[in-house]
């Protein structure tokens, strides 16, 4: 994404930060979702598209430094579905999000699992 011309992600103001999408495909891909680890890293829902008209071609789920270096791959998301309700626990030990209405949790940046259906929204308590 060019943030110079793609004003409609974000609007500038105090506090907003531009992480921008580095690695294979930037020209190609976007963020799609992203929330700050207690460390000050993100981790995000990267949206990879490609064809006309356009489609999404991967749905990496990684863990990035603020300025948008691949730190860690926790999962490869679903192609055809929302990567939505990213949250770390304040550990940072513990990530979850939904893939459509499906919950994972990724414990230390391991493959997620599956542990419960049927949700629009998750969060830490």
């Amino acid at each position: 994404m060019d943030t110079s011309v793609a004003r409609y992600y974000v609007i500038p103001g105090p506090g907003v930060r531009f992480v921008p999408v580095t690695g294979k495909d930037t020209r190609r891909s976007y963020i799609r979702e992203g929330v700050y680890t207690p460390d000050g890293n993100l981790f995000i829902s990267r949206a990879c598209c490609g064809g006309v008209p356009v489609h999404n071609t991967s749905r990496p789920m990684w863990e990035v430094a603020p300025d948008g270096a691949l730190i860690h791959q926790v999962a490869i998301g679903f192609v055809n579905e929302e990567h939505v309700s990213l949250a770390a626990d304040t550990s940072g030990h513990w990530l979850l999000y939904l893939a459509d209405h499906d919950l994972y949790v990724s414990q230390g940046g391991n493959t997620p699992s599956r542990l419960a259906s049927g949700l629009i929204a998750a969060t830490w308590m």
